[in-house]
């Protein structure tokens, strides 16, 4: 039977990844209010890049990055951007390819 209780009790998860060439970021999972704040941006590179930001973390699930730094985000080669996006995508179970950042398909919406 599903326990409804230890369901509401859970913790974010919280998983390390290896950005190539950068070291060790840790990902948090999205909840639905943070989820539902990034589905609201219309422009979906920048829907990626708050991503990035609300679920870019330290081992302790400290932010690595703010709000204040989507501008700096926004100015980066997309190159670098990808592979912690891919990141932050494959713990949140969430699909978007260079495609859905350029606006030609679906994507986090």
């Amino acid at each position: 039977m599903f326990n409804v209780e230890e369901f509401f009790k859970a913790n974010k998860r919280l998983e390390p990844k290896d950005i190539e060439g950068f070291g060790q970021v840790w990902i948090s999972e999205l909840d639905c209010q943070q989820f539902d704040k990034i589905s609201m941006v219309p422009n979906k590179l920048h829907q990626s890049l708050r991503l990035i930001i609300a679920t870019a973390c330290d081992q302790e699930g400290k932010p690595i990055f703010k709000d204040e730094d989507l501008p700096k985000l926004n100015a980066l080669p997309i190159g670098r951007i990808l592979p912690l996006l891919n990141a932050c995508n494959e713990v949140n179970n969430l699909s978007m390819e260079e495609d859905d950042l350029l606006g030609k398909s679906g994507g986090i919406e």
